[in-house]
């Protein structure tokens, strides 16, 4: 797919791309999450109780995410379109079902959320996150079948995404992304303070459950 307002023909210079402005402006926040979840997911103590209540909190932010953005009427397409709180329903059943394990963390603490987004385009740096965050799914998955508890990727149905079409669907988000932020005047600050917010909100809520 031809990306959007690639070209100066529209007028935009390649500083202010920007998916290229967010992956710089976040890069402090993505990096410190992207630590802590690695630090925690490869870890040779790795806890399967411990990745179970890691899935419920993800779950549970999501979906208030994905409940706060469908307030915007612009944005009411995306969250339909989504299947992440799908795909971690199906991670926490499978899990469940099979192991004994039990749910030890409270139900989602609003008070450790730093923002969620007030405006279209505060949501639609949530949504980059929430997007960005599948493309690492294909390293993830074989690092986490070590551990034993996944035969044939069951209870890893997050990790793995959109599949093959992964790529193919982070380069058409970048594309309605591009045109969100040149077709919203001033959206572009929004967004990356929807996204940093976003990465902070999430360190917050994992950070003491995701311990090596």
């Amino acid at each position: 797919m031809a990306e959007l307002l690639s070209s100066n023909k529209n007028g935009i210079e390649p500083s202010d791309d920007i998916c290229l402005r967010l992956r710089q402006d976040t890069s402090a926040e993505h990096n410190k999450i992207e630590s802590l979840m690695s630090t925690f997911l490869f870890s040779k103590h790795f806890k399967l109780t411990d990745y179970f209540n890691m899935l419920q909190i993800k779950r549970d932010y999501y979906a208030a995410v994905e409940s706060q953005v469908s307030q915007f009427p612009t944005m009411l397409q995306m969250v339909n379109n989504s299947e992440k709180t799908k795909w971690l329903d199906a991670d926490l059943a499978y899990v469940q079902n099979n192991y004994e394990v039990r749910q030890t963390t409270p139900t989602l603490d609003i008070s450790c959320i730093t923002l969620l987004p007030q405006t279209p385009a505060e949501a639609m740096g949530f949504i980059y996150v929430f997007e960005g965050a599948t493309l690492g799914g294909m390293h993830i998955i074989p690092k986490l079948r070590v551990h034993g508890y996944f035969p044939q990727d069951q209870g890893l149905r997050f990790f793995a995404s959109y599949g093959k079409n992964t790529p193919a669907r982070w380069r058409r988000f970048q594309t309605e992304l591009r045109a969100f932020a040149h077709f919203t005047p001033s959206a572009s600050e929004e967004i990356i303070k929807g996204a940093k917010a976003s990465f902070s909100n999430m360190y917050m809520l994992l950070k003491d459950i995701c311990h090596a």
